[in-house]
């Protein structure tokens, strides 16, 4: 491979005679992007983007994505902290969400996010991938590591915000039932729906509230709908990891089974 890179720093010769090394870097790092990410000609062309200019954080970021989406965490894990050390403001949110989604980190997510808030000055903006509000990323942290009361109002900071993901109100729902504030719960589900009618998951909450009120009737109507909304694919998906609070079809099944 090492005969490759002098042949993709060859064009060099083609910038302009007073073109910066940023102006290089961002040559070879559109040229990466035109291949498919992870591709030999992708990640040589992001080689020579960093080896121009050691500084172009874009680039050390766009390296470390195949990695990432492989599964090959060791690898990633420097080239996204030089990433990070190079531009913070940038960076320091794409680690932390992926440590949350990817490692279940919930630490290094947690510290990652709350460090990004504070060079903000309290902004946060959203996730990696543009599901999630990074401020509910933080939320879900804090109750991942147990700190419901934390999660809870961090949540409903990040909702009222006004920037609101697909997902955040069922994400709430899920952490009141889990501390046994069922009326807010039911308020969550009802605007998790109204914003997504189709969701299994919405149905499948729905069902342990009103299992939880008795309502063994109306718990098994929506159990049949989440049945019916994940047989037709709706509910959640990610092709690299099982969201938080994603339901399983034999767990729906099973659900309505015991009401039979």
């Amino acid at each position: 491979m090492r005969w490759l890179l002098p042949l993709l720093l060859l064009p060099c010769k083609l910038f302009a005679q007073n073109s910066s090394a940023r102006e290089r870097a961002e040559k070879y790092y559109a040229m990466g992007i035109e291949y498919r990410q992870g591709s030999l000609k992708s990640q040589l062309y992001l080689d020579s983007s960093i080896i121009v200019d050691p500084t172009f954080a874009k680039g050390w970021h766009e390296k470390s994505v195949p990695y990432l989406k492989n599964g090959d965490f060791i690898t990633w894990k420097p080239l996204i902290d030089k990433a990070v050390a190079l531009a913070p403001n940038i960076h320091l949110g794409t680690r932390g969400w992926c440590a949350f989604s990817f490692l279940h980190d919930y630490e290094t997510a947690i510290a990652d996010i709350t460090a990004l808030e504070t060079l903000l000055q309290g902004y946060l903006p959203s996730s990696g991938n543009g599901m999630y509000p990074l401020r509910m990323i933080l939320g879900l942290s804090y109750r991942e590591i147990g700190n419901e009361t934390l999660a809870i109002s961090t949540m409903e900071k990040s909702i009222a915000s006004g920037n609101r993901g697909l997902y955040d109100y069922l994400h709430l729902a899920v952490t009141y039932m889990q501390v046994g504030q069922w009326d807010k719960a039911r308020i969550a589900l009802e605007q998790s729906i109204a914003g997504y009618p189709g969701l299994a998951e919405n149905y499948y909450y729905l069902g342990k509230y009103q299992l939880q009120q008795h309502n063994i009737a109306a718990a098994r109507t929506s159990f049949e709908k989440a049945k019916n909304c994940y047989l037709h694919e709706f509910h959640f998906i990610d092709p690299y990891v099982t969201p938080l609070d994603a339901v399983a079809l034999e767990e729906i099944e099973e659900a309505i089974e015991k009401l039979k």
